[in-house]
């Protein structure tokens, strides 16, 4: 019998980040074959950078919110029904230099999907937009400071035939904005938890999909160091 949605992402918002940073990095990590101590360490730098940057921000600017920050830094945020990236439909998306895209259409479906499985207790509906505007101004914040912040320079070095390659590592950058976001707003869950939430108003498979992957991770014990 397949698990209610309500019942997934409860049971979603009790794993630790640990999980949930794996999963993020996962897909690079076979793909590079990056070493395992390698990898926390990278996990460990890409979040404290993501942390640090939101604690620093709120300090400077007292408490300020993720929607008066975003106009104060002169980013346009538009509201479209729908984007796709090729054949896939994402939530939300940062342009350079300075333009964030936000599906209405995707927003509104999520939102009232929490209202209908009386998920209020858990998750603010109000709070959903704010996740996606964090998590895509931290990547405002890196262009900006492109030379100077760890998740957009954390790279590693990889054979290809004869030649030794600098591979920049994208999940350093989304480790990052899911780090920022999670401080900036206070959340008690990790924002991947939101990746099951709005991929199940698109395809509620996929969302079941991310949810067992996650778990699997859990039962595995695999962001546990083998002795």
């Amino acid at each position: 019998m397949e698990a209610k949605i309500r019942d997934i992402i409860i049971d979603a918002m009790q794993l630790p980040d640990s999980i949930w940073d794996f999963y993020i990095c996962l897909k690079d990590k076979k793909k590079y074959d990056i070493d395992y101590l390698d990898l926390m360490s990278i996990i460990k730098k890409s979040t404290a950078c993501g942390q640090e940057c939101a604690r620093m921000i709120r300090q400077k600017y007292d408490g300020i919110s993720i929607h008066e920050f975003t106009k104060d830094q002169n980013v346009d945020v538009v509201y479209t029904d729908q984007i796709r990236i090729g054949n896939k439909i994402v939530f939300a998306i940062y342009e350079e230099p300075k333009t964030i895209k936000i599906s209405s259409g995707l927003l509104e479906d999520a939102k009232n999907l929490v209202i209908a499985e009386h998920l209020e207790d858990v998750i603010d509906p109000s709070m959903i937009e704010d996740v996606l505007l964090a998590h895509e101004i931290y990547h405002v914040l890196e262009s900006a400071s492109e030379e100077n912040i760890y998740t957009r320079n954390c790279h590693i070095f990889t054979r290809r035939w004869l030649f030794k390659m600098r591979v920049m590592l994208p999940f350093a950058s989304e480790l990052g904005a899911m780090a920022f976001a999670k401080e900036w707003l206070g959340l008690s869950y990790h924002p991947g938890v939101l990746d099951i939430l709005l991929t199940e108003v698109i395809d509620p498979s996929v969302a079941s999909g991310i949810y067992k992957d996650v778990k699997l991770l859990q039962r595995s014990s695999i962001t546990e160091p083998t002795a």
